[in-house]
Order: C-alpha cells, then sequence, then structure tokens
C-alpha cells in the first residue's frame, strides 16, 4: 500500500527547500559556478533539513532525498535555464519522491507523529503553498519568451502582479473548495473589465490573459485535485 501521507509531507518539504527558502542569488550562483558553488551544498543541506522533519525523521528516505537532489540539481546546472530543463527537473525530483511513498509503508514515526496524522490537513497545507509562489516561478517560466515584448508602464506597482496572482489563485482554489464555481466566473470578468480600461495593447493583453488563463487553471486543477485526495 502506497503511503500518500508520506509522498504529500515530502512534496510539501520539496516546494519549501526548492521555492521559498532557495532565494534566486542561490539559483543564478548555481548557474555560473555549477559544482563548484557554495549556494548548491547550502540548498542541498536545506533540502536535507526539510525532508528530515516532514518524513517524520527517518533517515533512509531523507538520504535518498539528499544525493538525489544533489545528482539532479548537479546535472541541472549544467543545461540551459529553460521551461524544458526546469520540467524535468521538477519531474525526476516528484519522481524520487513517489518512488519513496511506493518503498516506504508503514513505517513507524516518532515526533512527527504528535502532530498530526491527519492526511487532509498535509494536502491543504501542501496545496495552498503550492499556489503561492511555486506556481507564480512556473507560470513566469512558461510566459517568459513573450516578457521582452511586453513594456510595462512606469506607474506599474512594483510586483502588484504577483500579489495578485497569488490572491486570484488562493481565490479561485477556496471557490472550488467550498464549490462556488459560479464566483470564479465573476471574478475573472470583474478582473477582465478592469483589463478592458486599460490602454489598448495587443501583445499586452494577451500576455495577461495567458497568465491569467494559466493562474486560474491551475488553482481550479489543484482545487479538484485536493477534493480528491483530501
Amino acid at each position: 500500500m502506497t503511503d500518500w501521507l508520506l509522498i504529500t509531507r515530502l512534496i510539501l518539504a520539496h516546494l519549501l527547500s526548492d521555492f521559498v527558502l532557495q532565494p534566486s542569488a542561490w539559483v543564478q550562483d548555481r548557474i555560473a559556478n555549477k559544482a563548484k558553488a557554495k549556494s548548491l551544498y547550502l540548498h542541498i543541506g536545506v533540502t536535507t533539513a526539510a525532508a528530515f522533519i516532514l518524513s517524520g525523521f527517518q533517515w533512509l528516505p531523507t538520504l535518498i532525498i539528499c544525493l538525489s537532489h544533489y545528482c539532479i540539481d548537479l546535472w541541472k546546472a549544467y543545461q540551459k535555464n529553460n521551461l524544458t530543463f526546469f520540467l524535468a527537473d521538477q519531474g525526476l525530483h516528484l519522481s524520487v519522491i513517489f518512488l519513496l511513498g511506493f518503498s516506504f509503508q508503514d513505517q513507524e514515526w516518532v515526533a512527527i507523529q504528535s502532530l498530526t496524522q491527519n492526511q487532509t490537513v498535509w494536502v491543504y497545507i501542501t496545496a495552498l503553498l503550492f499556489l503561492c509562489q511555486p506556481t507564480g516561478i512556473v507560470i513566469g517560466k512558461i510566459v517568459e519568451p513573450w516578457r521582452d515584448e511586453v513594456n510595462d508602464p512606469a506607474e506599474t506597482l512594483k510586483n502588484a502582479g504577483v500579489y495578485i496572482g497569488i490572491l486570484e489563485r488562493l481565490l479561485v482554489f477556496l471557490f472550488v473548495v467550498i464549490g462556488k464555481y459560479e464566483i470564479i466566473g465573476w471574478l475573472v470578468a470583474a478582473k477582465s473589465i478592469l483589463r478592458f480600461k486599460e490602454t489598448y495593447a495587443p501583445k499586452r493583453t494577451e500576455y495577461v490573459l495567458i497568465g491569467t488563463l494559466l493562474s486560474i487553471g491551475t488553482a481550479i486543477l489543484v482545487g479538484l485535485l485536493v477534493k480528491v485526495v483530501g
């Protein structure tokens, strides 16, 4: 029997270490200096600590996460920094996590048991974290080819788009979970009206539309998945 609780917690550990707790400067350092980058080993340390804690202090799955993450990230450092290799990198990390969930079953958990064994709690925490920073990064990678064609107005608030996207995804996720799908339509309509009030710029409109649809679509899919798994 697959240990879905272990898989969920290891995915949460991965999201924390690979996105939330990894500064962009570390990524750039790894791209520039490859195996000599100090940030690579700092990142592996953070990854190991997160996996160890959230796995319930199991040393063998943690060791496998540590070694595999190092090998995958080192391989990625020598590849192009584009969407294809980004997705390949994340796919490999997730594959290791799922293999661990299939291999380590009915493990005796120690200190983590006092926290919670509720699968639903961990699913929701993981989903909410994924919809914040990681999803924004993935969408940013997808729309990156068109970014140079869009001239952002000087009046645009710094990082406003990032926070709008996060709030948008969290709201859509909430509406899916509580079954209020019609409110999602109103949300999309309201955002469209605000966009139409802006100066007509076809490229910018298309750029924003792609990002919005990816953002809302991801939130809907995550919400539906949580309702099934949770």
